[in-house]
């Protein structure tokens, strides 16, 4: 490396740990990255790992409209594609490397949501991952300028460690400005009713699941803002739970309570009364003015389920494990050729070895298999 590249390289590892401190500064950063490694596009986004969602951002030359759409459609066709949620968090993936080409091509996310675009070669990378959230990074370049040549790989081999260690610094998501965003986004994208309430029961938000819940269960509603629970043992015990949040912060503890929200023996929702107030390690959770969070869940729907840990208790390949990953949300074999970039005999014999590996014939019993296994 000469003295100029040198210097240009510190100048841009300088900027990135600035972001630690301060997030929003990632939107003059990233163009500069983009231009040291040769890339026409480029993002950074922190991901929901239960959703497989993108629930914050920050990117450059991408369009409006296709980053909006990847957020509703793309980003989950992606996963389920790509495997990412196997990747090594710090190593830059260059496209060959995740996936045969074809398969890329033929595949709904460069149909629909790349090509449209002109992208036609990526490296990404998992710069954090914990147990229930990730930030990654998306580099493109334009169909008409070419893969990435080995001296841009090389620089984003380079910076990678530095990405890592400034997205661990700001801990991801604990900086408010990008973790109240997050939070409200990723609440909004939950199957689960998320309510939030003040100390006087007053509903400050809702999640469209909420709001389904309220308008669908006669079991529920809404009083002056105020929620209302048709089961007066159950109102009760959420009335105490509002109290105790009165009580001061200074408790060494503040207890979640879980109770069922029924009609006679017929039980609708369980819930979950979360204190916002402190949680048990002592640390603050900021929600506005919100004092409890309830989550009320139907105990017949099934949860969405991770494919990775199916994946790894049946010893499943790459490629079977996406198949699974389609079939498992409800897809069929068309869907996963489509989702995939794969033929339909492709899809069958993986399907025939996942079923072999999993002692299963049909996929209904499958589905039932790894619901099993992960839950």
């Amino acid at each position: 490396m000469t003295k100029s590249d040198l210097s240009r390289f510190s100048k841009i590892v300088d900027a990135i740990y600035d972001c630690a401190f301060d997030p929003e500064k990632w939107n003059a950063v990233l163009p500069q990255i983009a231009e040291y490694t040769e890339s026409d596009c480029i993002a950074l986004d922190f991901m929901d790992l239960s959703r497989n969602q993108p629930v914050g951002a920050f990117s450059y030359g991408f369009g409006k409209d296709y980053r909006e759409s990847l957020v509703a459609k793309y980003a989950q066709v992606w996963v389920l594609q790509s495997g990412m949620l196997n990747w090594e968090v710090g190593r830059p993936m260059h496209l060959p490397d995740i996936l045969p080409e074809e398969e890329f091509l033929n595949g709904a996310f460069y149909r629909e949501w790349c090509a449209p675009q002109r992208n036609r070669d990526y490296v990404g990378m998992i710069a954090f991952r914990d147990s229930t959230r990730f930030v990654k990074t998306t580099n493109a370049r334009f169909e008409e300028n070419g893969p990435f040549s080995p001296e841009a790989l090389d620089r984003f081999r380079l910076l990678a460690p530095h990405i890592c260690r400034s997205v661990s610094i700001s801990d991801a998501f604990r900086l408010e400005r990008v973790r109240t965003g997050m939070f409200e986004t990723m609440l909004d994208n939950l199957t689960t009713g998320v309510y939030l309430l003040n100390e006087d029961g007053h509903v400050e938000y809702m999640n469209p699941a909420a709001e389904a819940q309220i308008s669908d269960s006669p079991l529920l509603g809404l009083e002056h803002g105020s929620l209302r629970i048709a089961d007066r043992i159950a109102d009760r015990k959420l009335k105490a739970a509002l109290a105790a949040t009165g009580k001061g912060e200074d408790r060494e503890a503040v207890a979640t309570e879980f109770f069922a929200i029924g009609d006679g023996d017929q039980a609708g929702f369980i819930a979950t009364v979360l204190p916002l107030t402190r949680i048990p390690d002592g640390k603050t959770l900021q929600t506005g003015n919100s004092s409890v969070a309830i989550f009320l869940r139907d105990p017949v729907k099934r949860p969405v389920f991770a494919v990775e840990a199916f994946a790894d208790f049946y010893k499943l390949t790459p490629g079977e494990a996406r198949v699974a990953a389609v079939l498992g949300q409800g897809g069929n074999l068309g869907a996963a050729c489509d989702i995939l970039g794969i033929t339909l005999p492709t899809a069958k014999t993986h399907l025939q070895r996942i079923f072999e590996k999993t002692g299963v014939s049909r996929q209904s019993e499958l589905v039932a298999v790894m619901a099993a296994i992960t839950h």
